[in-house]
Formats: C-alpha cells, structure tokens, sequence
C-alpha cells in the first residue's frame, strides 16, 4: 500500500508542476486571433487541475468540514469540466468560435447540485460545530453523496454522464461519417487525446465514489492512480505540440471563411480541373494528392475540401473520374475497335483491367461495351 500512495504522491507532484507547464508553453507558442477556443481549453485544464490541488492540500494538511468554500469549488469544478469539455468538442466539430447566450443553460443543473450541497452542509451538525476532520477519500465522499443522498447520488452519476454522452455522439457524427469538412489529422488527434484523457478519468472517478460504499481499497487505489495518469495524458501532449492551440482556431477560422466564400471552392475546383487535365496527369498512377497540392498551390485540407464537395468521398474517386471520362473519349473515337478493354483499361492509366471495369461501371452505370453500342 505504501508504494501505490509514493506513486499517487509522484502523479500529483507531476499535474501540479505539468500542467501550468503546459498552459504556459500555449500561452507563450500560440499567436491567436480569436481566445474563444483557447479560454475554454484553459478553464478545462483548470477544472481537472484543481483535483490534483485538493489532494495536495489535503496531503499536507487535513481539511476541516467547516470550509463551506471548498467543497462549493470542488463541486462547480467537477460539473464546470463536464460542461466544458462537450462545448470544446462542439467547438471545434461545429466551427464555432463565439459565445451563445444558450450556452449558459448548461449551468442550470450544476447550480441545482451547488444549491443542494450548500443546503445539505449548512444545515449538517458537523459544519455548524466546525470540528471535523476528514482525509481525501472521505472529502471525496462527503463532497459527491453527502450522506448517501439518493436524488444526489442520480445528479452525481447522470451529469457526466450525458456529457461524455453528448460530446462522443459529435465525435461519431462528424468525424466517423462523410462530411463535407476534412478534419486535419493535428485536429482529429487533438479532440482523440482529449476523449481518452476524459473517458479514462470519468471511469476511475466513478470506481472510485463507487468505493465510498463498498471497501475494495485495492481498487480505489487503483482507480486514483489511472485517474491522474489520465491527467497527465492532455498536457504532456501540449507541451509536446505547443501550438495546436493555433492549428485548431486557425482550422475553425479558415472553415467559417470558406463557408462564408462558396464561389471560392469553385474557383478552386476550377484551377485544380486545369492542373490535372494539363498534359493528363490523371493518367500518372504515382501522381498523388501531394503532387496536386504542389502542382496547383493549393493546400491539401482545402483540394480534399473541394474534392467532398465536388461529389467524391476522396483523392482517388476524384481521379477515377478524369480517367473514366478520358476512356469515355476514346471509346466515342473507336479506340474498341481496334484494341480490346484491358489495352483501353491500361491507356486509361488503370493498372488492372478489373478494377477499370469495375469504376467504369459505377460511373457511367454500364459497361465498356454497352457505351460503345450507345455512341455507335
């Protein structure tokens, strides 16, 4: 038992000297243009720091029941998390960098359990005598059921959960299924890390109350362990990328721009029909979207951008059309005639008559044969 609490001991030195290490490293890296998403992420970071601050002071001095003010913090921090990291995530998947009026209904029920904590404490015995003495996981106890309340023990359970509920139900939407908006792979990591850190904490912390009632102290100490390693996973991950703060805004106010612009993806498609046409390069099977991106100067979020408006799911149906179209060109000329499909499926830089055969039919919606009857 002793080991496990030297390794919590050595978790929550790690969040408190890491994480406004981390914080620090933002403020300092990122040069941003709008802080709407930036001032969320640091009372986020904040929410769960405090935990870490709590156990410390705890750790060095027992905390008297008395101290209304902490346990009226600890439970806004707690809940504020919850609600901060769903609006996050609906900042980012949604591209939105301003402040809703609607936003602030979401600290309806975190002012319910605030208001029923404080009546509950100010009317217990032991606040009014001011005399008891209570270590972390009695604190953590006291703070989360106060007394083994039943309706407090739903609102402590349900909360976060319909706030991991809301937030993974975006991630699916917007990031599993095709959308017209490419996610950078920087901001798909980010809104990743910050899930797994989130998951793997609401899953400790709930072993953890669950271990309130019942005495499995392998298990709590186990849970406490997980929960602040899952503490440490967000900021280690921004001090090692200092500046996705700014490659995430940056992505949020680029996206609003285009919506704004809709004939600018038209150009855009323009100038990439005519760098890909020039010379055939649709016909080059090596010639990839990086080339494009290059050929065209035109960076590869906005060309895969342009390509899901444009009717494809990605770079190589985009091509296929080019190539498709350039066989439908030869057909009209005779190209049949004279030479047989795989000859056509290789001219028409396909490296594999089958799978020529296969796009042929899916665009054009019959065979290579069934045109050249309809063009005759």
């Amino acid at each position: 038992m002793g080991s496990e609490i030297k390794i919590i001991d050595i978790l929550i030195y790690s969040n408190l000297l890491i994480v406004p290490l981390s914080l620090f490293l933002m403020v300092v890296k990122n040069k941003l243009s709008n802080y709407f998403f930036a001032t969320q992420f640091v009372f986020y970071q904040l929410s769960i720091y405090f935990l870490s601050v709590l156990y410390f002071l705890i750790s060095i001095k027992t905390i008297k029941i008395g101290f209304l003010g902490l346990y009226i913090s600890a439970s806004l921090f707690f809940s504020s998390g919850c609600i901060l990291y769903y609006l996050i995530n609906k900042t980012v998947l949604l591209k939105k960098l301003k402040f809703e009026k609607r936003y602030l209904l979401h600290l309806i029920p975190v002012l319910v359990i605030v208001a029923y904590l404080f009546n509950n404490y100010n009317n217990s015995f032991a606040f009014k005598t001011n005399n008891v003495l209570f270590n972390f996981d009695e604190l953590i106890n006291l703070i989360y059921f106060q007394g083994k309340s039943n309706i407090l023990i739903a609102l402590r359970f349900l909360f976060p959960l319909i706030y991991m509920f809301l937030p993974t139900r975006l991630l699916i939407i917007y990031l599993r299924k095709t959308s017209t908006v490419i996610y950078p792979d920087q901001v798909k990591r980010f809104l990743l890390v910050l899930f797994i850190s989130r998951i793997t904490n609401y899953i400790c912390f709930l072993v953890a109350l669950i271990t309130c009632f019942y005495e499995f102290m392998f298990i709590d100490e186990i849970s406490k362990i997980l929960f602040f390693i899952a503490s440490l996973i967000t900021p280690i991950y921004i001090i090692a990328n200092p500046k996705i703060i700014s490659v995430v805004t940056n992505f949020i106010v680029d996206s609003k721009k285009k919506e704004n612009s809709p004939s600018e993806n038209k150009d855009v498609f323009s100038i990439l029909n005519s760098v890909i046409t020039t010379n055939n390069l649709f016909l080059n099977s090596n010639y990839s979207i990086v080339n494009l991106s290059a050929d065209s100067n035109i960076s590869i979020v906005k060309i895969r951008e342009t390509i899901k408006e444009s009717g494809c799911n990605n770079y190589s149906e985009f091509i296929n059309t080019f190539k498709i179209n350039y066989a439908n060109g030869l057909i009209s000329e005779g190209y049949l005639d004279k030479f047989s499909i795989e000859s056509l499926s290789k001219e028409s830089g396909f490296q594999s008559e089958v799978t020529f055969y296969r796009i042929f039919k899916k665009i054009n919606g019959c065979t290579p044969k069934e045109y050249k009857n309809k063009e005759d």
